[in-house]
């Protein structure tokens, strides 16, 4: 449930649809999945006092998901009743999948009552490391996590490092992490090496060129930081990066940005078969949009061969000693702005003043219509051994033009 206008709507919302269930109970058994978004200053969704009489009349919810957006919102100045229905859904044998976003200071042994969550996903939210945790949840099971997702809350993360007598952490199958400037590198690391023993997919979201401190050391030629190493993740069989670089790219040269992947790769073991790159960019001249033109064509290698935005990442994924059983690479881009000089030339309304002009009108058509087909060709191009290799497993997809 979510609403992007007024507040009295996002709480009418809830209240005529708790309605609508006492009239027709024979629906709420069908609701198993429930997630609430907060956009109002006033949180008027987390305030609402028909949301906990919702959430114990909806008995058959297994995936919950409560998302604040404006400024956190600390767990104790959840009403009690709140509180308690969310803790008596999260209780249930079949529930198995939770969600907070913008809820701070989240008491750790909660997740002690969570005997079939399966996927944990927390944003912007902060745990409590008590040392305490295990005589407050003791007899009952460990929670046998399947799935992790931690996005920009690394007080969390630490707090699940400190609650392994809550989590068993050994069955973890699937691990995403958004890598900002405040993680500790260590606790992230440390993390994926305590889930090593099962784990099968490994997720890194990176929303700007910060990131890059946290894989590479200040040296040349770069190397990864110590901890950093896939060698121990015997069972991985897929790795991911989402890199978000809007506006932010500065100095760095583009392959840059790459080179954490190409080494991280490196180390792993013989058994990745897929590899998915999605890349955020507010521009489309590094995939070049003439056909007669290569990305700094004028660069050479050692060897003489031309350089591109994907040369190295290249090298690695179409070297069949390193990953022998590499079947499947998914390029996705998404370009943001492909005019930076003026946003205003991308305005999709049609009602815009000057739409038809000759002027707006070659400039939409060079974009809309020249440059998805002009950034899959020349990426396909730049992965030209990849593609070799692979064949149909490689897969480039432009995303989105705005």
């Amino acid at each position: 449930m979510r609403c992007r206008w007024h507040q009295h709507v996002q709480e009418a919302m809830i209240s005529q649809f708790y309605d609508f269930l006492i009239r027709h109970p024979h629906l709420v058994r069908y609701i198993r999945i429930a997630y609430f978004l907060d956009k109002t200053l006033v949180k008027c969704v987390v305030n609402c006092p028909q949301l906990p009489p919702l959430l114990r009349l909806c008995t058959s919810i297994s995936s919950f998901g409560l998302e604040i957006t404006n400024g956190m919102t600390p767990w104790l100045t959840l009403s009690y009743d709140l509180q308690g229905a969310i803790l008596e859904m999260i209780s249930r044998p079949y529930f198995t999948s939770l969600r907070f976003s913008g809820l701070d200071e989240i008491p750790m042994d909660t997740l002690a009552r969570c005997r079939g969550l399966r996927c944990l996903d927390i944003e912007d939210s902060v745990g409590f490391p008590d040392s305490n945790i295990e005589s407050r949840v003791h007899g009952f099971p460990l929670v046998q996590l399947r799935e992790i997702i931690i996005k920009d809350s690394q007080p969390f993360l630490g707090s699940l490092l400190n609650a392994q007598g809550v989590l068993d952490l050994s069955k973890i199958e699937t691990l995403t992490f958004s890598m900002e400037f405040e993680y500790s590198v260590q606790d992230c690391w440390n993390l994926i090496h305590t889930c090593a023993k099962g784990l099968k997919s490994l997720k890194f979201i990176a929303k700007s060129p910060s990131y890059v401190d946290h894989f590479l050391l200040s040296e040349y030629p770069p190397t990864l930081q110590p901890l950093i190493t896939l060698s121990p993740l015997v069972h991985l069989q897929s790795l991911s990066f989402s890199i978000f670089l809007v506006d932010t790219a500065g100095d760095m040269e583009p392959d840059e940005f790459l080179k954490p992947l190409c080494l991280l790769l490196r180390t792993s073991v013989s058994k990745i078969q897929e590899v998915s790159i999605s890349l955020c960019l507010d521009s489309f001249e590094i995939f070049g949009n003439d056909e007669e033109r290569q990305w700094m064509a004028s660069e050479t290698d050692a060897d003489g061969a031309a350089v591109n935005f994907f040369s190295e990442l290249d090298t690695t994924l179409s070297d069949t000693r390193l990953l022998p059983r590499l079947a499947l690479v998914e390029l996705k881009i998404f370009i943001l702005d492909l005019d930076s000089d003026d946003e205003e030339d991308y305005n999709t309304d049609s009602d815009t003043d000057g739409w038809d002009s000759d002027d707006n009108l070659r400039r939409w058509e060079k974009h809309e219509f020249l440059v998805p087909d002009g950034v899959v060709r020349n990426s396909k191009k730049m992965l030209g051994e990849t593609q070799r290799r692979l064949g149909d497993g490689l897969r480039v997809t432009l995303l989105d033009i705005p």
